[in-house]
């Protein structure tokens, strides 16, 4: 099975952009010695144990606060979080209570149209909300909201990340997908060809490794990694294991079945990472596996530990009460900066449904 895995990539990496230094010899995962197998069987697991150190913060609810839609980008940044509201950013302070609302949608040169992807950021001391529109990223003064700059980006910028002081990675959807930028939105190289099969696009698809920044290919266990000190992009497997999602059975799936299918058939008979965080030394992923099975795997101090929490969940939730552990997989949607965060749908916690939801913050 590993030999299959060697030949995918030795394929994929025939494609690469010529434009940029390639490194030829990532043969081996970014995490090595996965085992995705639970570890308690038939053994029930408290959540509070997984999560020693935790708490809830619920999000304030006014008129000015409230969160619209299901699908809200969460961010928490030195002590605050942030969470992405249809075309709003609203902050909230530690303890969850309401702190200002950035909502500048227009046609002038300090507005934007609509936000494709936003992050917030410290840059040369000051604390700053990016987000990318049409034309661009640009930037706002996360105390007074007022408008500071833009960074002119040829083109769409779905997704992007500021990997540092000169270099910004922007997902487009060219023909070339990646983008690697200067400060000045100026384009230093391009690489990867457009795949429809493995093109979908998720909250966070990226995460840091030392010296790396890795971008998830759909669900699949391949990043694009981005080498920090080489200035290079390559394919690496994120993990090698057997039965999980592939470029190459995602491709194939979607020529057998087209896009509408391709997902669903592939859910019978693979697993799917959905999550990948890290945080220091310490990780986690969420996966999605047939049968309807989910697993949450948590590596912390070196020590690994796979748990389900789908169909035959061997977790018990004593953090709060609710047997509902779906809220698990938020983790796709949020983000934090010393933590790892989950939201709680209110609903899930019995309570107004009206209401902001609840995160849980752990560390």
């Amino acid at each position: 099975m590993r030999r299959i895995f060697y030949l995918i990539w030795g394929i994929i990496a025939l494609g690469l952009c010529h434009s940029c230094k390639v490194n030829k010899g990532e043969e081996t995962a970014l995490f090595s010695g996965v085992d995705m197998e639970p570890q308690s069987m038939g053994q029930a697991t408290a959540l509070s144990s997984v999560f020693k150190s935790h708490r809830l913060i619920p999000l304030e609810t006014n008129d000015s606060s409230l969160i619209g839609g299901r699908g809200n980008k969460i961010l928490k940044h030195r002590s605050r979080f942030y969470v992405m509201s249809q075309n709003t950013i609203v902050s909230f302070d530690k303890e969850g209570r309401y702190m200002n609302r950035l909502s500048s949608i227009g046609e002038g040169p300090e507005d934007y149209v609509s936000i494709y992807d936003y992050d917030v950021l410290t840059v040369g001391g000051k604390d700053e909300i990016w987000i990318s529109t049409v034309g661009g990223i640009k930037i706002y003064d996360v105390e007074n909201l007022s408008f500071k700059r833009q960074i002119p980006i040829e083109g769409f910028v779905n997704q992007f990340c500021y990997v540092n002081d000169s270099t910004i990675w922007v997902v487009s959807p060219e023909d070339k997908v990646f983008k690697i930028c200067d400060a000045d939105g100026n384009v230093r190289f391009r690489f990867g060809d457009k795949d429809l099969a493995n093109s979908g696009s998720k909250f966070h698809q990226f995460f840091t490794l030392p010296g790396k920044v890795v971008y998830q290919l759909d669900d699949t266990q391949t990043g694009v990694v981005y080498d920090i000190h080489s200035d290079s992009m390559y394919y690496q497997p994120i993990i090698l294991a057997e039965g999980v999602l592939t470029p190459a059975i995602n491709k194939d799936y979607f020529d057998r079945y087209g896009y509408g299918e391709q997902m669903a058939k592939v859910s019978d008979v693979y697993t799917r990472i959905s999550t990948v965080r890290t945080l220091g030394d310490s990780y986690l992923f969420t996966l999605f596996c047939p049968d309807g099975e989910k697993k949450m795997l948590v590596c912390t101090d070196g020590k690994s530990a796979v748990y389900s929490y789908g169909s035959g969940k061997s977790l018990v939730n004593d953090i709060f009460p609710s047997d509902d552990l779906t809220f698990l997989s938020t983790a796709i949607c949020c983000r934090g900066d010393d933590s790892f965060l989950f939201m709680i749908p209110v609903e899930v916690l019995d309570e107004d449904s009206e209401a902001n939801p609840v995160l849980l913050e752990v560390m």
